[in-house]
């Protein structure tokens, strides 16, 4: 059997966090279940507690416990749920403390933000950060970090660690996250008071893109570059907006291509990632692809090209992708009718792009 993070919670999760110290495992799993929607049964106030154990039972009272008992990484949809059941099933998670859940979904400003506090000792936080949904305005705020650098989120993760550090004065921290949570953990960290970045033990990010490098030039940035922990799966590519440089550790995965993304596929053993000597050729190889498209467009064509896109994208009158796909045609068809209205320019800048994801899709 694939040892991911369901075995992980299933073998270890009797191991109790005093004898067992916060590993990449842990990191990974609380980086993961942060995309469960846990808005119902976890307090917004940070500080404001409720045990793993009392915000499962709530949870699975309202939308009943998952039917089957997959535990093998895959994307199946009730995936998150089953990480939830077995995390209050196993005595490492289920007393932790829960509180401080925040979540924006706000189309003007083209943010998708989510965070909460897991409260797993006594005198130790970890503030978690969630990566990209499946929303367009998830996505959208994606597009525009790789063409500016700059989005909403990240504002908010900055503001959402100050207040963490107020409501629990006393506590030790590791900030975290998978994909956009993890570039937001880092952010926050870095730009972070000095008084604060002295009680972060550790910065985890699960394939998402670093600072830019003038960031990366920042006295906090330097402070904490020993604490820093990248990881990427070994056919990334997310993550590699901007660059790590040769600071990130690879990991294995299950899954072959882009799809390694999905951290329920990285590979575990012992607590500790299965890590890898590089990446794979093939990695390289679109990020050069996709790095030469970027920079052969200035940085106010990048901007128009993300509104643009966009704009053929919610034509379909969907909000997110899977709502895209499950119009099919009638998509398609609104889809093409947006992309016709556009100048000759946009047209030949939207073209290019598909033909480059096609090309990276295909490698």
């Amino acid at each position: 059997m694939t040892n991911n993070i369901y075995t992980y919670v299933r073998e270890r999760g009797y191991l109790p966090f005093e004898n067992d110290p916060l590993n990449e495992a842990d990191n990974l799993v609380f980086s993961v279940l942060v995309y469960l929607d846990l808005s119902e049964v976890i307090p917004s106030g940070i500080g404001t507690e409720v045990s793993l154990d009392q915000a499962a039972r709530k949870y699975f009272r309202i939308h009943g416990v998952p039917g089957t008992s997959r535990d093998d990484g895959s994307n199946s949809s009730d995936a998150l749920q089953h990480l939830f059941l077995r995390m209050a099933l196993a005595p490492r998670f289920r007393d932790m403390k829960l509180s401080g859940y925040k979540e924006i979904l706000d189309p003007v400003r083209s943010e998708q933000f989510t965070a909460m506090c897991i409260r797993y000792m006594e005198d130790a936080v970890f503030v978690v950060y969630r990566g990209t949904s499946d929303s367009l305005i998830g996505w959208r705020e994606d597009f525009l970090l790789a063409a500016t650098g700059r989005i909403p989120s990240q504002a908010d993760a900055l503001r959402y660690l100050k207040r963490a550090f107020i409501r629990y004065p006393k506590c030790r921290f590791d900030v975290g996250g998978h994909s956009k949570g993890g570039h937001l953990a880092v952010y926050a960290s870095a730009l972070a008071p000095a008084p604060i970045r002295k009680r972060i033990c550790n910065v985890w990010s699960n394939d998402g893109p670093d600072l830019e490098v003038s960031r990366r030039e920042m006295e906090g940035y330097r402070d904490l570059q020993e604490r820093i922990r990248l990881y990427v799966p070994k056919d990334s590519l997310a993550s590699m907006i901007y660059s790590h440089g040769e600071h990130y550790r690879v990991v294995d995965s299950a899954a072959k291509g882009v799809v390694s993304h999905d951290a329920k596929t990285w590979l575990i053993e012992d607590g500790k990632f299965v890590i890898l000597s590089e990446r794979e050729p093939r990695s390289f190889l679109r990020e050069k692809k996709i790095r030469r498209w970027m920079d052969a467009l200035p940085q106010e064509d990048r901007i128009h090209f993300v509104q643009v896109f966009f704009d053929v994208l919610y034509a379909t009158g969907a909000d997110t992708f899977p709502k895209i796909l499950g119009l099919g045609r009638r998509a398609a068809a609104s889809a093409f009718l947006e992309f016709m209205r556009k100048p000759r320019k946009d047209r030949k800048l939207l073209r290019d792009f598909m033909l480059l994801l096609i090309d990276v899709i295909r490698s």
